[in-house]
């Protein structure tokens, strides 16, 4: 029977790590290899796991619960406590192609700023030669409107919705693409991405986009305690608007469905809840040219409504440029949610 793409990938990857280990074990005890090797063996297995678990995953909620998400193999591998543990990890994400190391990039740029991740700057060269090289590619595939899908102008109408931002290089240059284009747009922040970023959130209210916020982290508000949940809403909501200089009455929950007693609490606390919308899956689509062919047939199906955007993804920043003027060729007429 022939092996499975991902049966292949593990052989390939463990391989490497045999190898890569040969030569470290020589200067352990012979007692000493057998009680390590199963932990650090496991996080290759984690590495690919969480790639075909985000492949076939079909909602960001399904993604996020899943147990294998890169924060969390960070995590264990961190509290293993051991060097020869973050070496696996990298030689597991070294082995990856662009698009399949994309899915741990955050997880690289917080944890290349600890002494564990010894490969994180060669793992972000990397990514910086992948997104260079996707920037080029989408440009080269994805022309001007062909006008075959034109309406007359404003037949549709769509709200254009930003979420887990923002972000230090992608947020300026959307708020450049929007600018170009006389649109305007939702930005729905995260309280520790603005405290991180808190300039950003001004430059987009200075801009005249409509703010709010979706708490603290971006995490399930629903898996947390009513206490944990409620502080998170408030938090990120006063966060925003000290940064901003601005009123953010709007509130989106990350992963759209929730309990009934925080929508309460929302509309207790004088916000506005947004809906989930139709969500551009930057979460799994890490190629641009296939993110902007998803998000349009979505769009399509959908006939308008809200776009919910990943402001902190790669790809989003790459295709909206070249998605703001198909829509505008096809029909569509921008709106914001205060009008």
């Amino acid at each position: 029977m022939g092996r499975t793409q991902t049966e292949i990938a593990v052989l390939c990857l463990s391989a490497t790590l045999v190898l890569g280990l040969v030569g470290e074990s020589r200067q352990l005890s012979a007692s000493a290899v057998p009680s390590e090797a199963p932990a650090l063996s496991q996080i290759t297995t984690d590495v690919l796991r969480a790639l075909e678990l985000n492949r076939a995953a079909t909602s960001r909620a399904e993604w996020t619960q899943s147990g294998f998400t890169p924060e969390e193999i960070f995590a264990s591998t961190e509290a293993l406590g051991d060097a020869r543990a973050w070496q696996d990890l990298c030689s597991s994400l070294e082995a990856l192609g662009g698009e399949g190391l994309a899915l741990f990039e955050e997880a690289i740029e917080r944890y290349s700023r600890s002494t564990g991740l010894a490969c994180g700057a060669t793992l972000q060269a990397k990514l910086q030669r992948y997104w260079r090289e996707a920037h080029d590619r989408f440009a080269a595939d994805f022309g001007e409107s062909d006008g075959a899908a034109a309406r007359d102008p404003g037949s549709r109408e769509l709200t254009l919705a930003f979420t887990r931002g923002p972000h230090p290089s992608r947020t300026p240059r959307i708020l450049h693409a929007l600018s170009e284009r006389g649109i305007r747009a939702q930005f729905f922040a995260q309280g520790s991405r603005v405290r991180a970023n808190p300039h950003l959130s001004k430059d987009i209210a200075d801009a005249g986009h409509v703010l709010g916020s979706e708490g603290w982290n971006g995490s399930d508000l629903s898996r947390l305690t009513s206490t944990e949940a409620e502080r998170e809403i408030v938090a990120a909501q006063r966060s925003v608007e000290a940064a901003s200089g601005a009123t953010a009455r709007l509130f989106r929950f990350p992963h759209g469905e929730t309990e009934d007693h925080l929508r309460d609490f929302v509309r207790s606390q004088g916000l506005t809840e947004i809906g989930a919308g139709i969500e551009s899956p930057a979460w799994k689509l890490r190629n641009a040219g296939a993110l902007y062919r998803t998000t349009l047939t979505a769009l399509e199906e959908a006939q308008g409504g809200i776009l919910v955007l990943d402001e902190s993804s790669e790809a989003t920043a790459i295709l909206l440029p070249r998605l703001l003027d198909e829509l505008t060729a096809r029909g569509y007429a921008f709106v914001s949610l205060d009008n």
